[in-house]
């Protein structure tokens, strides 16, 4: 990509002819974009079309200094249930260049994992604004947008383990996605067939626990460890373990989604 605003000039016309600009892009007390504010909107690609001219397509440099911009400057200046929404859509679009481009490298990764967190974060601290959707943010966590993102970024780890470049914080994110996957038995043997350092790190090693001690609802249980102990105690278990300060808080933001479940599940095996 030769892009090297956050918004293709193009883009930019366009948007302001068919009055499509979000008013976080605009010059303040005006109706007119602001160059410095513009960030370029995901654009759905046609069927067997994901080309665009590199004019329009963000280099990963200029990629990371908008995902700066987006986290740093302007939820400094807006509340996240404002800026959520504008938030969703311009990380997508950042995604969509790095895959257009073929990215798989450490700037790549940084971004990412930046933008996964964000959308943990968001899930945890918008459940309860009024209006917020979060049957529709379950479902993209679940099998949607923001999980392509981590999903990318396993990906990336994967291309990164056989070239030998170092990734700081691989174990962060595979103990997220083991979360995300929580009752997925295929994801825990997917981790069992990494090396050490990330098998072994205290994260991971929360993550399969916490895996563990949920899949002990009636129906898994069965299917997963038919001779598990008592039901109740696993849910007991479960929430000590999520209580520890030692449980990185992103994780208990991902982990408290399978909450109301559990307690379900719980209070089901206490009428048995």
């Amino acid at each position: 990509g030769t892009c090297m605003t956050m918004c293709p000039e193009y883009e930019m016309y366009t948007r302001q002819n068919e009055h499509a600009v979000d008013p976080l892009e605009m010059a303040p007390g005006t109706n007119q974009i602001d160059p410095d504010r513009a960030v370029k909107r995901y654009h759905r690609s046609a069927a067997g079309d994901d080309t665009e001219i590199p004019n329009e397509v963000r280099p990963p440099t200029v990629l990371q200094m908008t995902l700066n911009y987006l986290i740093n400057d302007l939820l400094a200046e807006q509340s996240l249930p404002t800026a959520h929404s504008f938030l969703r859509d311009r990380t997508r679009s950042i995604r969509q260049d790095f895959t257009l481009q073929n990215e798989n490298g450490a700037l790549a990764i940084e971004c990412h994992e930046r933008i996964v967190r964000f959308h943990i974060l968001s899930l945890f601290e918008l459940q309860e604004q009024p209006g917020f959707e979060k049957k529709l943010e379950l479902e993209q966590l679940k099998k949607g947008l923001w999980t392509c993102a981590l999903q990318s970024l396993i990906e990336f780890y994967d291309d990164a383990r056989s070239s030998n470049m170092q990734t700081p914080n691989q174990a962060e994110f595979r103990a997220y996605h083991l979360l995300v996957h929580i009752r997925d038995p295929d994801v825990a043997r997917q981790i069992e067939r990494q090396p050490p350092f990330i098998l072994d790190a205290p994260m991971v090693q929360t993550a399969l626990e916490l895996r563990r001690f949920a899949q002990q609802s009636p129906g898994m249980r069965t299917r997963l460890n038919a001779s598990a102990g008592p039901v109740q105690n696993y849910f007991t278990r479960f929430f000590k373990t999520v209580a520890q300060e030692s449980v990185h808080f992103l994780m208990a933001c991902l982990v408290q989604i399978s909450f109301f479940g559990i307690r379900k599940a719980a209070l089901r095996a206490m009428k048995t």
